[in-house]
């Protein structure tokens, strides 16, 4: 299997799948503007402005404020923004300094004019986006394709899990537990922040979201672990206490359990993309594009052979 496809979390199949997905898409009028990174920095801010644009932003450190249509939301990593094209919103970090990837695009179809959120629990959107920004001055003739092919696979993985803005306290109480990764947190704790009861915090929180509020404290904790996992050369050792896993013991056991799939594996998988991408001259988008097609065409085949055997 693809060690790109490993980040992403696809096997065979789902690569298969998702080329169908996009396939399906009506996206033959998308336009791909710019795609940018946001460093961290606590004092960044955009006053209100809007474009004639849509725009993807995925935070991956941090949290994101933003003021939209008269409303206040913060966001962190985990979720995708969508703006939708001249619609004004105001836009900030968090002390925690904030750094995200976004991308500029024009596509028709998306007709709606009010913020879009969608979950990205795997990191996939996230993953794909740092592969189209790393990449941006590589491509090479015929690269614009791909890149508009990964743009079309990000809005169809955006489009399968868009869900509503989340509920204010919600949104508090995220806040609070990424404020607070290295320290213990309790249940108690959570729901006087929520300014609920702990039976209606718990059951409206679930109802919510799908997980229990420490649940989705655990979740949260081995997500931000797995962003340091892939974009820093900290060892385990010191990743697990930072986003308050304990240890490294911990930190396998809640990544297995949610990510099917060991912490030493995710480092393993990005060292040897990033050797044979200095060794072999291709970059991420060709070599992720030529993985979804490989894997796509064994589907086929096994599926061929499947009737074969059965005729």
């Amino acid at each position: 299997m693809s060690d790109n496809l490993r980040l992403l979390g696809l096997d065979v199949n789902v690569g298969f799948c998702f080329l169908l997905t996009v396939i399906a898409m009506n996206t033959h009028n998308l336009k791909v503007y710019s795609v940018g990174h946001i460093l961290p920095n606590p004092t960044w801010r955009m006053k209100a402005h809007s474009h004639p644009f849509h725009e993807l932003i995925a935070p991956v450190r941090g949290i994101i404020h933003v003021i939209i249509q008269g409303r206040a939301h913060a966001f962190g990593p985990g979720t995708i923004l969508l703006y939708p094209p001249g619609v004004t919103h105001e836009e900030w970090s968090d002390l925690d300094a904030l750094e995200s990837y976004f991308v500029s695009f024009r596509w028709p179809h998306l007709c709606e004019n009010t913020l879009l959120s969608a979950e990205d629990p795997e990191g996939r959107i996230r993953q794909l986006l740092r592969w189209l920004f790393q990449d941006r001055m590589t491509l090479k003739p015929g690269g614009e394709e791909i890149r508009l092919d990964f743009v079309r696979i990000i809005l169809a993985l955006f489009q399968q899990s868009r869900q509503p803005l989340e509920n204010e306290w919600v949104q508090k109480v995220r806040d609070y537990i990424r404020h607070h990764l290295q320290n213990p947190l309790t249940l108690t704790e959570l729901a006087q922040e929520a300014g609920l009861s702990r039976f209606h915090f718990v059951r409206e929180y679930q109802k919510l979201t799908g997980r229990t509020p420490m649940a989705d404290a655990r979740f949260i904790r081995a997500d931000f672990a797995r962003e340091l996992i892939l974009t820093t050369n900290l060892p385990l050792k010191e990743i697990a206490p930072a986003a308050g896993l304990g240890n490294e013991y911990s930190l396998s056991r809640v990544f297995r359990r949610l990510f099917k799939m060991p912490p030493g594996e995710f480092r393993r998988n990005r060292n040897r993309r990033e050797m044979r991408a200095a060794a072999g001259g291709k970059n991420s988008l060709q070599r992720s594009s030529e993985a979804l097609v490989v894997g796509a065409q064994e589907r086929r085949f096994a599926s061929d052979g499947r009737k074969n055997r059965s005729g």
